[in-house]
This record gives structure tokens, sequence and C-alpha cells, in this order.
């Protein structure tokens, strides 16, 4: 038979090893979204429709990057990348540069290849200096 000493100290251990469990998992959880983020994300800005003279540009994801001098207002297709290498989960556009003024939101893969025909009949063609891409 077992002591009531015996059986603290039984109890003790099954109860510390079930606590511990959860928290190693949320650590696990929590490194592998760590190393998941990609450090670059990737968008196809394009100066003619139907990815027609494009450049693929590389960017830190969730900072605003204002359009090479050669794209300002004169992008007519765009979409982020495909996911397999620098993919962005999405990209938004914006007016002005610093990410300011009206935006273009979620554009994602494939993306949208004549900006003068959609989204909003076309207003968006030749608009946008700066992005952020998440």
């Amino acid at each position: 038979m077992f002591s009531f000493a015996q059986f603290l100290a039984i109890a003790a251990v099954v109860l510390s090893t079930a606590t511990a469990l959860p928290t190693q998992e949320k650590e696990l959880q929590l490194a592998e979204r760590a190393t998941s983020v990609p450090s670059q994300v990737g968008i196809y800005v394009c100066n003619d429709a139907n990815w027609k003279d494009c450049q693929h540009l590389l960017e830190s994801p969730g900072v605003c990057h204002t359009l090479p001098k050669d794209l300002l207002k004169k992008v007519s297709a765009v979409g982020s990348d495909d996911g397999e290498n620098h993919g962005a989960s999405g990209c938004t556009l914006f007016e002005t540069q610093n990410c300011g003024g009206e935006y273009l939101k979620d554009i994602t893969n494939p993306g949208e290849s004549d900006l003068s025909k959609s989204p909003a009949g076309g207003r968006y063609n030749d608009f946008f200096q700066s992005y952020v891409c998440y």
C-alpha cells in the first residue's frame, strides 16, 4: 500500500508535468511563428496594363515605401508576390508619398492587371505614389 506521503509525491509529479506541457507547447508555437515572418515581401508594379514594363520591388513588411521615381503616378498594373519566395499576404497603395491620402487596400496575388478598368472604373490608374505590404 502507498503511504499518504507517497501519494502526494506522485500527485505532485503528475500535476507539475500536466501544467508544464501547455507552456512548452505555447513556446514552440511562438518560435514557429517568429521564424515564419519574412524579412522582405514583394510587389509587382507595372507602367503598363497587362503586366508590361514591370518592376519587382522587395521591401520590409509593414513599412511605408515610396515608389521609384519612374513609377510615381504611373502604375497601371499591380499585384503582390505569390508567396513562394517573398510572398505578401496583401498590399495597400496610397495616393501620396509617405502612405497618405486616398488608398486601395488588400491588393493580393494575382492583383489588378489593368487599373484603367478596375477597380472603381479606372480611377486608380496612374494614381499611386507609395505602398505598404504585409
